[in-house]
């Protein structure tokens, strides 16, 4: 199974960013930014900053807390 980063972003103003996906025949359904991690990724965290940039082209700047999930508690 392909390992995957997801980035649940906060503004200041306390609102989140989510993503609308849509796919002929597939209900339409809500995603946080993000998605695999690539053989030439540096880290978990390059991946995700390179899949945030590849969906709403933007850099982030600033502190990025990360955690994992997977067998139900985060790190």
């Amino acid at each position: 199974m392909k390992e995957r980063v997801r980035a649940a972003l906060v503004t200041a103003d306390d609102t989140m960013l989510v993503i609308r996906r849509t796919r002929p025949d597939v209900p339409e359904y809500w995603v946080l930014p993000g998605g695999g991690v690539e053989p030439g990724d540096a880290s978990r965290e390059a991946a995700l900053h390179r899949e945030i940039h590849e969906e709403i082209a933007h850099v982030l700047r600033g502190a990025l807390e990360a955690g994992a999930l997977g067998d139900g508690a985060a790190v």
